[in-house]
């Protein structure tokens, strides 16, 4: 296992501990990277409708043996990696985008004004708290960019035989 941060026994975590219940926020043990895991220092999370479904106990597919931890979405640092994890790289991004149908001008505009709020230092500086780094792209950059995703998350989907979540 490799650590980046100083080993601490506990963490913060939103715990569920009863289908419909409240979320608590407690302190509970500090896992460890096992075989083929890996561990993030978490500086941001977020529930998302699939948390609300395990909450709610309707999430067919993804029971949670109770009390769980929720929070999918999540933004930070690896910590340490289990044995067997070698070459991991991913990250979360976020793009604006709009239907092909739509003006050019209205999309230039649209880029001009996302790009004015991107580079402002107060959104910087709150998004770099989180972990984020807001990064502007050209439109076609972005494209670039996106057909790259596409094709990497295609090859783990592929070569990992994950089949879909109905």
């Amino acid at each position: 296992m490799t650590a980046a941060f100083p080993h601490t026994s506990t963490m913060t975590a939103v715990l569920l501990t009863a289908n419909g219940a409240p979320l608590q926020t407690t302190s509970v043990d500090r896992p460890v990277a096992g075989v083929g895991q890996v561990l993030v220092r978490i500086r941001a999370a977020g529930l998302n409708p699939l948390d609300a479904k395990i909450r709610a106990g309707k999430a067919g597919h993804a029971q949670a043996q109770l009390p769980a931890v929720l929070g999918i979405d999540m933004a930070g640092v690896v910590e340490a990696t289990g044995s067997g994890v070698s070459g991991f790289n991913a990250t979360l991004w976020v793009g604006f985008m709009a239907p092909a149908s739509t003006p050019k001008p209205i999309v230039d505009k649209l880029h001009d004004e996302i790009t004015k709020i991107l580079r402002r230092p107060d959104i910087k500086q709150a998004w770099e708290k989180t972990g984020a780094t807001p990064i502007v792209m050209t439109q076609p950059e972005f494209k670039s960019f996106m057909d790259s995703q596409v094709a990497k998350w295609a090859e783990v989907i592929k070569t990992n035989h994950i089949a879909p979540i109905n």
